[in-house]
């Protein structure tokens, strides 16, 4: 199974009311590490940057939108802030 990157970047884009929200699936990467599992979501998301909202504070808002509406359980999720 794979994540459900196009309801994630909708869900980021509506709740954060920003456009140009990028989400991949990097899975590919991890499939040699001992604790790889194939039913956990491996992903990066690229977000405009808020600047009203500390970094800190803004990523763990993106955590809990991308748990919100993710079909896999997240195991490893990258946040680059543009």
């Amino acid at each position: 199974m794979t994540p459900n990157l196009e309801e994630i970047t909708k869900h980021l884009e509506k709740t954060f009311d920003v456009s140009d929200v990028i989400v991949k699936d990097d899975s590919h990467f991890h499939t040699s590490h001992s604790n790889y599992q194939q039913q956990k979501a491996y992903l990066t998301v690229i977000i405009p940057h808020k600047p009203s909202v500390s970094r800190i504070a803004y990523h763990r808002m993106i955590y809990q939108a991308v748990n919100e509406i993710c079909n896999l359980e997240v195991h490893a999720l990258s946040i680059q802030l543009v």
